[in-house]
């Protein structure tokens, strides 16, 4: 297998799908096996199989496949693991990764990509002391999930990926999602949540451009506005005042 140069990270919904890295084709609905090869001990040998493009990782990774192609690039290397939301398979993955940032394979690395993957702090700080510890360069590092789980309701698993995703070299891409997050919570009616959400871009240690904090100053008064509404619904007048004031 080449030395990947930019690498998938991610999980199919069955679990029983082995760990396993390599260059995949697109044909069809299909993501078809072309230089890939099963990781240790993920399961019996023999050959991995196709997977179908519905969803998740696949279809993520398919888009970037075919992409790829189209602007004459070489073709992103695929880690892709079963994982139907017991975290196992995400836990073998988060380890695979964690040992193989340390092998001259993956010397050429200049970006890597998270995607659905069961959330682990201590996981992703052992991806991230591996990269501190290689002697090449660190790669380009993108993750997805708090917007998706700011949107389902699910808060203690937003509030894990943005702090996963503070850690990561995308300082603008923070503070989109950041402020992405706190928008959905407020639709939601979570107007307390988004105001904490929103407040968040003022831990940041590096200088946040100039057109985030405008959006913030911008939506933290109409959050403050829906949180003192509710509360006087409540019946919580004093309360709802002093949000108001």
């Amino acid at each position: 297998m080449n030395k990947p140069v930019w690498l998938i990270c991610g999980t199919v919904p069955e679990a029983d799908f082995p760990l396993c890295i390599g260059t995949w084709r697109v044909e069809g609905d299909f993501l078809e096996p072309e230089d890939v090869r099963l990781c240790g001990g993920s399961s019996p040998a023999g050959a991995v199989p196709r997977v179908p493009v519905r969803r998740g990782t696949p279809a993520l990774a398919a888009s970037a496949i075919l992409a790829a192609e189209a602007l004459g690039a070489g073709k992103p290397s695929v880690l892709l693991v079963g994982d139907c939301g017991d975290s196992r398979g995400s836990t073998a993955l988060y380890e695979f990764l964690t040992g193989w940032l340390d092998t001259p394979e993956s010397s050429d690395l200049k970006g890597l990509t998270f995607h659905y993957l069961f959330p682990s702090v201590d996981g992703h700080n052992r991806i991230l002391m591996a990269l501190d510890a290689r002697q090449a360069p660190r790669p380009m590092l993108i993750a997805d999930a708090a917007v998706d789980a700011a949107f389902a309701g699910d808060y203690e698993r937003m509030q894990t990926n943005l702090d996963m995703l503070k850690e990561l070299d995308q300082l603008p891409l923070y503070c989109e999602t950041v402020l992405t997050c706190a928008k959905l919570a407020d639709y939601n009616g979570q107007h307390a949540l988004a105001l904490e959400v929103i407040h968040q871009l003022g831990t940041v240690n590096d200088e946040i451009p100039d057109s985030y904090v405008k959006q913030a100053e911008e939506q933290a008064p109409v959050y403050a506005y829906h949180q003192a509404m509710a509360m006087y619904e409540a019946g919580d007048y004093v309360r709802a005042a002093r949000m108001a004031a």
